[in-house]
């Protein structure tokens, strides 16, 4: 079988350091293929991808192999839910022998260590988390302090791969792989270029943030981290009015806010965060400034956003176990013209169906004869083309407004051939 790489991604949008990952898993880790399992029209931020999953897996498959899509239910999750789908779907295709991912601390012993923790919890991790937590402190910030507990003397690499978001998805990644037992190796690239939050939109390496800032602000720099053979499509892109700022949900989430007598059925919401929505959803202006209405010192942006993307497309705490996640299904967005063994490939050690468009999802579902074995998994799969469905009508909606051009809906959307 085909040494096969497997690499984690949002792509929003693809810049030069995905390019670099790219290569450094064909020429220094000697792939045959390179699958990405990508983040669909609303991403783990909780925000709407600048541009739609279409045009981003389209624009990876000059690089990438194939793409499938994360689902949104999972997407736009916490860390651990986002990183244990991901790598759950690449897993499921049969044939990824190895993960990679960048990080801002390629070192792997403290990854071996600190994810042993994680999976462990032992009693020193727990207190601590628990009196941490107890005084006020954000998960972010009581999960470092139980961590430290555990790891005697002055750290200062343990406090940095706790903080920075690659390292923490990486840490996510790798305690998914011991956890399942999955006969999956991992390797680690350092992260390159300007920081995960960097606006520095004038560098090569300039990070996606930057780019999309660049892009919503129609920044003369914003093709600067942007590969050459990709920058005519995102010129045109962005001269037509055909992507979308996090802001683009403003007036659709207002509206949904105002239409609910509370929210503690939605996925990471509870009863203190939904009565805070309440009190204070007269207050708002957009969805940008409500978040910062509602942030305080025990719970972050990052997290509220989520929670407020998880209303807005009617994803509830039923629909996610983060303890066992389960895949029904692959949805494969598109592959590259040179890498159609894949299907072969999968068809034959592929541990759950795949599909490559809306149409034999939707009949897999509804056939007299399912082709899950349960009814548990059928519901399953049912819940998720659902959500996945929704998410895509939305963001369509939204693109629609902003372009001021009709989009075709996802059933008629072909499959990708790069």
């Amino acid at each position: 079988m085909s040494h096969i790489v497997g690499i984690v991604c949002e792509y929003n949008p693809f810049h030069n350091g995905h390019k670099a990952q790219i290569q450094y898993a064909r020429e220094v880790l000697g792939a045959d293929y390179v699958i990405a399992a990508m983040s669909p029209d609303f991403t783990q931020r909780g925000q709407v991808a600048i541009f739609s999953k279409y045009q981003r897996a389209a624009h990876s498959l000059n690089y990438v192999d194939m793409v499938i899509e994360i689902p949104v239910m999972y997407a736009t999750a916490s860390a651990e839910g986002f990183a244990t789908a991901a790598i759950t779907a690449l897993a499921s295709t049969g044939i990824v022998d190895t993960i990679l991912f960048s990080s801002e601390n390629a070192n792997r012993d403290l990854f071996e260590k600190i994810s042993d923790i994680l999976i462990n919890e032992p009693e020193a991790y727990k207190s601590t988390l628990r009196d941490t937590l107890a005084s006020g402190q954000s998960y972010p910030a009581a999960r470092l302090a139980a961590v430290k507990a555990c790891i005697p003397g002055p750290d200062n690499q343990t406090e940095e791969l706790l903080s920075k978001p690659n390292n923490i998805l990486g840490l996510e990644y790798v305690k998914t792989l011991k956890k399942n037992h999955l006969d999956i190796h991992y390797e680690i690239m350092e992260r390159m270029g300007e920081a995960y939050h960097s606006l520095e939109a004038d560098s090569y390496y300039s990070s996606a943030s930057a780019i999309r800032n660049a892009i919503i602000e129609n920044n003369d720099n914003a093709m600067e981290g942007v590969p050459s053979k990709l920058q005519d499509s995102y010129l045109k892109l962005c001269r037509d009015d055909y992507y979308l700022s996090p802001m683009a949900v403003s007036e659709i989430l207002h509206y949904k806010l105002l239409n609910a007598e509370n929210f503690e059925k939605y996925l990471d919401c509870n009863e203190d965060i939904s009565n805070k929505i309440l009190k204070h959803r007269n207050d708002y202006i957009n969805s940008e400034q409500f978040i910062d209405l509602l942030k305080s010192k025990d719970i972050t942006y990052s997290r509220l956003s989520r929670i407020l993307a998880h209303i807005l497309l009617d994803i509830r705490d039923t629909d996610v176990d983060y303890q066992h996640i389960s895949l029904p299904y692959i949805r494969v967005l598109g592959i590259a013209n040179c890498a159609t063994d894949l299907f072969s490939q999968m068809k034959e050690y592929s541990t759950v169906p795949f599909f490559t468009s809306v149409k034999e999802i939707d009949k897999a579902i509804n056939d007299d004869i399912p082709i899950w074995e349960n009814d548990e998994m059928v519901a399953l799969a049912k819940r998720q083309f659902e959500t996945d469905s929704k998410a895509t009508e939305i963001y369509n909606m939204l693109l629609t407004s902003k372009c001021n051009k009709a989009i075709p809906p996802e059933i008629s959307q072909k499959f990708i051939m790069v």
